[in-house]
């Protein structure tokens, strides 16, 4: 196999090795929907929490968002500045080649040098696009681990949190708030006084 078929090779392989990234990366950003939603319900359930237990949640919690933050940074990275390359397309191409028949075809015995030159700039042109393609594939399998890696930290400690809501939520208790109003005779007023908290049944 010369150089110029290798090449070749290796150029349609990104390419494929690129599709295989980019439904890995769709993957990736259906998980951070995932475990965004989950910070989110969790927020959304921070008043079932018994206060002596809130600082606890609310610690486990911020460290979730930063692991996200960070796992936003580097989907982030795989998204944008990293365009694939490809090859000229066949009018370019063809425009080239014929450009280097006309101008060989004044050199008598030199005829076959516009084919040797047009393979070397075919070889020179998969190479240079194959290297481009093969960095820009290796960064982005990089980020997309780096990002699975922060995200699946966070989804084991937003599970924690979730243990925190369990209890509550196995019972379908919501805490809710007692009030006592009280007609004030002195002042003339109504005053909504807030006695306690409680569990409802």
């Amino acid at each position: 196999m010369d150089r110029l078929e290798l090449y070749k090779e290796l150029y349609f392989k990104e390419l494929e090795r690129k599709e295989q990234i980019s439904s890995r990366l769709q993957w990736t950003i259906s998980f951070w929907v995932l475990v965004v939603g989950g910070i989110l319900y969790s927020l959304n359930n921070v008043h079932k929490i018994h206060d002596e237990l809130r600082v606890y949640f609310y610690i486990i919690l911020v460290i979730s968002l930063l692991l996200m933050i960070r796992a936003t940074f580097h989907i982030t990275r795989c998204l944008w500045g990293r365009k694939i390359k490809y090859i000229p397309d066949p009018r370019e191409l063809d425009f080239r080649y014929r450009n280097l028949v006309s101008y060989y075809a004044d050199y008598k015995g030199y005829e076959d040098e516009a084919e040797l030159q047009f393979d070397r700039e075919m070889e020179q042109i998969f190479k240079d696009t194959v290297t481009s393609n093969t960095r820009i594939n290796d960064v982005t399998v990089t980020q997309l681990v780096k990002s699975m890696q922060s995200m699946s930290i966070a989804a084991v400690f937003l599970l924690i949190s979730f243990f925190f809501i369990l209890p509550d939520f196995i019972k379908g208790k919501e805490p809710v708030n007692k009030i006592e109003i009280i007609n004030g005779t002195e002042l003339n007023k109504t005053e909504f006084i807030i006695i306690d908290r409680e569990e409802g049944k």
